[in-house]
């Protein structure tokens, strides 16, 4: 799909529109370095395309408008759970340390119709079977055309023991 729109795409609905649902959108407040840390970026001037495919595929590039006006920032999730235990959201606070055991899940109960992504899966909740590699997880929660609010975890795995593994 190609759009003639000389003020570039209204990110997610245009996407959704000329790409039903296909390609991802990505904000640059959601760049991580090589650590999996938080990047700091705030503008890009090229961008490098390398694959080991003939054809690589790429959806859309597009310069998103800058705002007359602040845009705000995205209302704080009601809760988040880790292995169901809830975080101690604090405003202002978006690093947290967890301990899970085995399996867990993440979940996130944030304001109707916010995005929201955990380790760049766009859902509420997601299953884990093992502690992700470097042991973070990333919750970005972003409403509309509002600044994302981007949590890291850190979490902890503690191995089952035989007897609980033959339990379950």
């Amino acid at each position: 799909g190609v759009t003639t729109r000389a003020d570039g795409l209204e990110a997610p609905a245009d996407i959704e529109t000329l790409y039903e649902g296909a390609g991802d959108s990505f904000d640059l407040a959601w760049a991580v370095d090589e650590n999996g840390l938080p990047a700091d970026i705030d503008a890009i001037r090229y961008i490098k395309i390398q694959s080991t495919t003939e054809s690589p595929e790429v959806n859309v590039v597009s310069r998103a408008p800058e705002e007359a006006s602040p845009v705000g920032l995205s209302a704080a999730p009601a809760r988040i759970l880790v292995d169901g235990a809830a975080l101690p959201l604090k405003e202002g606070l978006y690093e947290y340390d967890a301990a899970v055991r085995g399996a867990f899940a993440v979940e996130v109960e944030a304001e109707a119709g916010a995005n929201v992504y955990i380790n760049n899966l766009r859902a509420a909740s997601r299953e884990f079977a093992l502690t992700p590699g470097k042991g973070l997880i990333r919750v970005i929660v972003q409403e509309g055309k509002k600044e994302p609010r981007i949590y890291l975890i850190r979490v902890s795995g503690t191995p089952f023991s035989d007897a609980e593994t033959e339990r379950r």
